[in-house]
């Protein structure tokens, strides 16, 4: 589904490099994390990918096609965008909302209808009682489904992500973290996210690739990252959730002791 040959971007003619000779490939179907510290060009290579951002050297693929042939307003109108700031329109419902790039394609009203009540009922959010709600109205994740579903609207194959749960408090977080992954599942999606949240990106992806100073420095699947990432960088950002995760562990286990005690 994506593949990114040896790219790199520099935004002052090369005396500086955001990213710096990235190459990964992405199969069909897989969930992609792309973790990092603030600086690290995680979210520059997630533009890269829907030509928000053009690359300096390198070439990018999207289902085999090179996107700098691409029309990038065509090209991003087939791809699903949801951001960390929401950025609905304010003035309009959450219908009007959820059906932006469907009308822009042209579907005809009773299509654009039926996908937005579809869409809704998807995140978690009855369309009798929400469609004509604005923005206002919402709390923070609800305005975030709103978000995920007009980033589905027009039925995209490849959904980007950037930093989507950061804003919202922890028991929202996780809901919708979990209906991510549903709807990655259900709808047969490839999804690429940024985060800085290492937990994050070991729950949700099933490919992780860590950046550090624009440069990839290593990728693998969760648990082979666990098992025994090679960089030191990597294995630092590995020790926050392995020692939640140990803490947890020896709870449960006095709890259990606890338990068993006369």
């Amino acid at each position: 589904m994506i593949e990114l040959r040896s790219v790199s971007k520099s935004w002052d003619g090369g005396q500086t490099w955001s990213v710096k000779d990235v190459s990964l490939t992405l199969p069909e179907g897989r969930f992609l994390a792309l973790v990092g510290e603030s600086g690290s060009g995680k979210t520059t290579t997630l533009k890269l990918l829907n030509r928000l951002v053009e690359p300096t050297e390198g070439q990018v693929f999207v289902g085999g096609e090179d996107i700098s042939t691409v029309d990038p307003v065509q090209l991003r109108r087939r791809m699903g965008w949801v951001l960390q700031a929401i950025a609905l329109f304010p003035h309009w419902t959450v219908a009007r909302n959820v059906e932006t790039v469907p009308r822009l394609l042209g579907w005809e009203t009773s299509r654009i209808r039926t996908r937005v009540d579809e869409l809704l009922s998807l995140v978690g959010l009855d369309p009798s009682i929400y469609r004509d709600r604005l923005p206002a109205q919402l709390s923070g994740g609800q305005r975030q489904r709103v978000g995920v579903a007009r980033a589905l609207a027009a039925e995209p194959s490849l959904l980007l992500m950037d930093e989507p749960f950061g804003a919202l408090d922890p028991v929202t977080r996780d809901a919708l973290q979990r209906d991510i992954l549903r709807l990655h599942a259900e709808l047969s999606l490839t999804t690429v996210m940024v985060t800085h949240d290492m937990a994050e990106a070991l729950t949700l992806a099933d490919q992780v690739a860590i950046m550090k100073d624009g440069q990839l420095v290593e990728e693998g699947t969760p648990r082979d990252l666990l098992n025994g990432a090679s960089h030191p960088y990597v294995r630092d950002l590995l020790q926050t959730p392995l020692r939640h995760a140990e803490a947890l562990h020896a709870l449960a286990e006095a709890e259990d002791d606890a338990g068993r005690a006369p």
